[in-house]
């Protein structure tokens, strides 16, 4: 009985283990970034326990007004096959303001793009790439840039919905992907005229506090 035991607390404990180390993905939505009206949405993955986005699926809220889909993609110039995330990509401007694509895990394309959304590069120096068709965000960073545009109204009223979905690469080769736990964060940046009347005030107050002495 005990020897039964002590195997169900070890696969338990096995069990906790991989849903702590479990990757994380990150949807990063900051306003203003390029400017009052502007935002722009990010993503990034967890280091160490996968190899980089194969599936993103989130979804804008609040007053968006247009949407650019800016992730990385391109056509490998000899083959045409595809390379990064051109398959079941939502198009830009959509009513639902999806932000969602994946790579070509299914046929699958030889040019399968390990470290999006963990490390910096570029599509183009892949190896086996002889040049790009159809491209856009050749040369990316990390986090990566997912889409930007404009919004109407209220900074406070922009956000990510629930329900943001991700799969990462489980291995540095092949095809295999798993389902990644995913969090959101929004950033609203402090316009000019914001930061202006802060500093006034810091100094309103600083003056007032020495002439009270």
């Amino acid at each position: 009985m005990k020897s039964v035991m002590g195997w169900v607390l070890l696969v338990a404990a096995f069990l906790a283990a991989g849903a702590s180390e479990a990757a994380v993905v990150n949807y990063h939505l900051k306003v203003n970034e390029g400017g009052p009206g502007t935002y722009n949405l990010y993503v990034s993955s967890s280091l160490g326990d996968n190899f980089g986005l194969a599936f993103y699926s989130a979804n804008l809220s609040g007053g968006i007004s247009t949407l650019d889909h800016k992730s990385p993609r391109a056509l490998e110039l000899d083959s045409g096959d595809p390379i990064g995330f051109r398959t079941l990509r939502s198009a830009d401007n959509n009513v639902a303001r999806l932000v969602e694509a994946a790579q070509d895990t299914i046929t699958p394309t030889p040019f399968l793009v390990r470290g999006l959304g963990q490390t910096p590069g570029n599509l183009g120096t892949l190896p086996g790439v002889t040049g790009l068709l159809s491209t856009e965000q050749v040369v990316y960073g990390a986090p990566l840039l997912l889409a930007s545009g404009l919004y109407a109204g209220p900074a406070s009223a922009l956000g990510i919905a629930s329900g943001s979905l991700a799969n990462v690469f489980q291995a540095a080769s092949g095809i295999a992907t798993m389902a990644a736990q995913t969090s959101t964060q929004v950033t609203v940046v402090p316009e000019p005229a914001t930061l202006g009347a802060s500093v006034l005030g810091l100094v309103a107050l600083v003056v007032g506090r020495r002439r009270s002495r």
